[in-house]
């Protein structure tokens, strides 16, 4: 099950899915045989945002550029997010 407080993001390959995630003040991740349409049917939290990625929208503090060259922000540091924004709308009102 993942956590809503501490998910930032979900990244698809294939059949696998790495689920990143904060704990104790520290980015770590954890990779799973599963689909993203899977986990984005358990995690109604979570927003595409590419075709490969979702996103926890209550963990983001800023998404900067435009759909060719996006950056998201959250507001834990550290994390690279280049290519995770693409042609997908976030709807940010749920």
């Amino acid at each position: 099950m993942i956590e809503k407080q501490e998910s930032l993001f979900v990244k698809s390959s294939e059949n696998y899915v790495e689920i990143f995630y904060e704990k104790e003040h520290d980015i770590q991740h954890e990779t799973f045989r599963n689909t993203l349409g899977e986990i984005s049917r358990q995690a109604a939290f979570l927003r595409q945002c590419h075709r490969s990625y979702l996103v926890n929208i209550s963990n983001i503090k800023m998404v900067k550029g435009n759909s060719q060259n996006a950056k998201i922000e959250f507001h834990q540091h550290g994390l690279d997010t280049s290519k995770i924004v693409d042609q997908y709308t976030m709807d940010t009102t749920a």
